[in-house]
């Protein structure tokens, strides 16, 4: 753990030195804060396919049409019961 505290104080020393105003420190957490979300937005849609993907289309391929059928109620249900 004093390693870690060493590497902390290096890091807010380090960046105490570069003199930079509140409001430049307050645009660089707002421009960070901005790309993480937007990195996350992405990453929801792609796992948005990725269950579409695993839950209803590989399913319709290896499943009759029948079974299908009877796949997609037990799907709401086993949904509903997790929610």
């Amino acid at each position: 753990m004093p390693r870690l505290y060493s590497l902390w104080d290096r890091f807010a020393d380090w960046f105490n030195r570069l003199g930079l105003s509140e409001n430049t420190i307050l645009l660089g957490f707002a421009v960070g804060i901005g790309l993480a979300s937007a990195l996350g937005v992405v990453a929801f849609y792609y796992l948005i396919d990725l269950a579409y993907w695993i839950l209803y289309l590989t399913p319709a391929v290896y499943l009759t049409q029948s079974g299908f059928l009877a796949y997609r109620p037990l799907l709401t249900g086993v949904g509903l019961t997790v929610a």
